[in-house]
């Protein structure tokens, strides 16, 4: 049964899972089905927010260590969407939503918008498939458990996200710095499991617990590593941060650059007072990007 929901999370096709795994077509899906309910249940793996002051010191700890000059601290995670392309549902399947509402006219495909927020280890802490791909990501994590929470974060306490880029150059590096991680790990997740790579030809129910089971086989994955190898460690420069000017450039071509299709862009100037603060505080110590990052971006430019 483990073998059977591994092809098919790689992108294995139907007669090849069956020809290797050797199981009859009246048992494929129902195999596939059960395993990964089996999975997404397994609370041990369950992918839970750290609601706990412990919980959340390390994982704002981990994000600090990854910030150049420990600038970011306070950092709870980053949030993005990914619009996850599956066929067009049926009415009967939608239910009460319009099923033209699963429709991206950005992508011109159908579509789930997933909402997930990562660690400073691009494992999932947090995720919602529940909303149709049409939607826009201010909206839908509005939707969110974590955004419901987010009220109660003690002061100095956050989430980046897309609003974190309306300020000067050096606060957009250091924002931009944490917030590669989400983008890292939705582009790790389709990287590794080949089935987000064509449309997912299930009911919406099933291709949301496919969603679910991949995201925490993934962090499965990281977790395994991080145990057995002590030198695992996701604190370099190979993870570089994306500038604002390109994101145009990656939109248009996100699937090839990024290894995911980014939900719906939108552009949305919001307010913030740790915002606010972070760019105030680097004003005030005249921080700059690193000299690193300039010398690199001169390099890419020329």
């Amino acid at each position: 049964m483990l073998m059977t929901i591994l092809r098919y999370l790689a992108g294995g096709s139907y007669l090849d899972i069956r020809r290797t795994v050797g199981i009859s077509g009246s048992s494929y899906y129902r195999v596939i089905n059960e395993t990964m309910f089996a999975i997404f249940g397994l609370r041990e793996l369950k992918i839970v927010f750290p609601d706990s002051e412990s919980d959340r010191e390390v994982v704002m700890n981990d994000f600090e260590a990854i910030s150049s000059s420990g600038i970011i601290s306070g950092c709870v995670g980053c949030v993005d969407g990914w619009l996850c392309v599956i066929k067009a549902p049926s009415a009967e399947d939608a239910g009460d939503v319009n099923i033209g509402r699963y429709y991206s006219g950005h992508y011109a495909c159908p579509g789930i918008n997933v909402q997930a927020v990562c660690d400073a280890h691009c494992r999932f802490i947090s995720v919602d498939a529940s909303y149709p791909g049409s939607t826009n990501d201010a909206r839908d994590f509005r939707g969110t458990g974590v955004a419901r929470n987010i009220s109660s974060f003690p002061t100095g306490m956050y989430i980046i996200g897309d609003n974190a880029y309306p300020y000067h150059d050096s606060f957009n590096f250091h924002a931009s710095q944490i917030r590669i991680r989400i983008e890292t790990a939705f582009g790790r997740l389709t990287t590794k499991w080949r089935v987000f790579r064509s449309p997912i030809s299930r009911n919406l129910s099933n291709a949301t617990t496919t969603i679910y089971t991949a995201m925490v086989l993934h962090n499965y994955v990281i977790n395994r590593r991080i145990i057995s190898d002590a030198d695992y460690c996701l604190f370099d420069e190979s993870i570089r941060p994306i500038r604002v000017s390109q994101r145009v450039q990656i939109l248009n071509d996100v699937a090839n650059l990024m290894g995911y299709m980014s939900s719906d862009p939108v552009v949305e100037e919001g307010n913030s007072y740790m915002r606010d603060y972070i760019a105030q505080h680097l004003r005030a110590n005249n921080t700059v990007r690193p000299q690193y990052s300039i010398s690199r971006n001169r390099s890419v430019n020329n």
